[in-house]
Formats: C-alpha cells, sequence, structure tokens
C-alpha cells in the first residue's frame, strides 16, 4: 500500500532574483510524467502553494481539474503572496480556496490533505497559546473539507 507520490516544484533564479517554474510546475508536464510512469503506485502530490509561485496561466484549480480523480491522491496545502514560499495557513495569503475547494470536490478527492505550514503559525506565540493556534489549524482545515464535501457530485 505504498505510493511515490511526483510533486510540482519551482526554483529560485539567484542571479535574478525570482521563482521560476521546474519539474511538473506545468500542467502538461505534471500529465506527462504520471501517464508516462503509468504505475499504480506513482500519483500526483499538488503543493497547492507551489502552483502560485510560477508564471503560468493556470492556478491551482485548473491544475487539479487536470490531474483529476485518478492522478491526484496526495495535497501539501498551505498559502503565501505568490512571490514567496511563505507555506503559511489557507486564508492567510492570496490563493483562491473557494475555487481551489470546488475542484477538488468536482473530481471526487479522496487523497491525503497534509498541511505544509511549518509551524509558522505558532512561532511567535507563547507555550500556553499552543492548544488555541492548533484548534484554529485544525478548524481550518474541516471548513476547507468541509466545503471539498459540498462541492463533490451528486451520487
Amino acid at each position: 500500500n505504498i505510493k511515490i507520490a511526483i510533486e510540482n516544484m519551482f526554483q529560485s533564479d539567484a542571479r535574478r532574483k525570482h521563482i521560476v517554474d521546474d519539474t511538473c510546475s506545468r500542467k502538461e508536464e505534471f500529465i506527462r510524467y504520471i501517464d508516462t510512469l503509468d504505475s499504480e503506485y506513482i500519483v500526483a502530490c499538488l503543493d497547492v502553494g507551489h502552483t502560485g509561485l510560477i508564471m503560468q496561466p493556470d492556478e491551482a484549480q485548473d491544475l487539479v481539474r487536470a490531474l483529476g480523480h485518478d492522478r491526484l491522491k496526495s495535497l501539501h496545502v498551505h498559502d503565501n503572496n505568490y512571490r514567496e514560499d511563505q507555506h503559511i495557513l489557507p486564508g492567510l495569503g492570496l490563493l483562491n480556496w473557494d475555487e481551489i475547494t470546488k475542484a477538488l470536490g468536482e473530481i471526487d478527492y479522496d487523497g491525503v490533505f497534509t498541511y505544509e505550514t511549518e509551524g509558522k503559525l505558532l512561532n511567535n506565540f507563547d507555550d500556553e497559546l499552543y492548544p488555541t493556534a492548533l484548534r484554529f489549524m485544525s478548524d481550518v482545515g474541516h471548513h476547507l473539507i468541509d466545503k471539498i464535501e459540498r462541492n463533490r457530485p451528486i451520487k
């Protein structure tokens, strides 16, 4: 029951000081990777935050729809300002979570939902506030999952 998840990536152009695309950052290449490997053990892991970092016409929801139900089985869930890989909690950045959750519901997403927030929400709080911050992170995650559920196809 082990799967290998291929993730959409980006690079930083050190000379020009900006982000550029990398492996699987464009939907056509991402699909080609998964389909060429053609194995039940190879799946797509969409890093939602990475989708906002490269200059392309597609947003996260476009990659969700393009990858579809059978390829997309894992998510790295975080938000950003479209300029930095901030790994902040969804809703604290600029990604369109209404559209992302709508697309996930439409493809009947049934994969893993993994926060990739690197504890940034907790960094500036005293230990006594950790339970409150963790509860907030959990509430945000459950809210997103509820939005996905509301957008699933009627069976």
